[in-house]
């Protein structure tokens, strides 16, 4: 154990996490510590064991992975993370990079490619996917202020569940997701996503992901409550 590097698995969905701690349990420098299943245990597990890596979903029940990793970097600054997801686009590369994360991956990588990833980010580097370059990782912010600042700045006027489905769409939950953490329909969403669009004058749905992003990172420029899942 000693030796080896320790890990913590979190994620929701027990299936696929018992899946991947079965698969990783047979590599032989890894070892899982615990796992979560919700990101406020991920927080309080994290302080129990204080492992290496965490391989954390995004979404997640009671606290996102994107928001149990910003209260772990509270106590522990040097938290590294790898992220799993169904979306790997660059907006969410974008702000794995942006928080902190060291990494993201598809739900449906390849085993091999996930523990190479692992022993990546426990030596202090990034691993988001062969596609990757540095030089393409070193253009993503430029890219992204940019796109961002294609549209309405933040100065516009949203409700607050404008605001709160903001936030949800930069922390990756899909218009489903966000129905069911709201209790609406999601064709409700879709609804608020179309007239959001309009409203900041986005042409894209990439466009809105940078907005919700670029609101959300810095919110503190904003008004106090723009952050309403606090």
């Amino acid at each position: 154990m000693n030796n080896k590097i320790r890990l913590i698995i979190a994620d929701d969905h027990e299936l696929f996490r018992a899946g991947l701690i079965n698969l990783i349990n047979q590599t032989e420098d890894l070892a899982i510590v615990d796992y979560a299943s919700d990101g406020l245990e991920l927080v309080n597990k994290y302080a129990a064991h204080n492992p290496n890596v965490v391989v954390s979903d995004i979404s997640m029940p009671v606290l996102s992975g994107f928001e149990s990793f910003k209260e772990i970097r509270k106590f522990d600054d040097h938290a590294k993370f790898l992220f799993l997801s169904m979306f790997e686009s660059s907006e969410y590369v974008y702000y794995t990079r942006k928080i902190g994360g060291k990494g993201l991956l598809s739900k449906n990588v390849r085993i091999n490619e996930l523990c190479y990833g692992i022993r990546l980010i426990h030596n202090g580097l990034e691993y988001f996917g062969m596609d990757w370059t540095r030089e393409k990782l070193d253009n993503l912010n430029e890219e992204y202020k940019n796109l961002a600042d294609g549209v309405i700045g933040p100065d516009i006027f949203l409700t607050y569940k404008e605001k709160k489905i903001l936030f949800y769409i930069s922390e990756g939950f899909t218009s489903s997701e966000i129905a069911e953490e709201m209790n609406v329909s999601k064709r409700t969403i879709d609804a608020h996503r179309y007239n959001l669009m309009k409203k900041i004058n986005a042409s894209t749905p990439s466009q809105l992901i940078a907005f919700a992003i670029k609101f959300t990172s810095f919110k503190n420029s904003y008004s106090s409550d723009s952050n309403p899942s606090k």
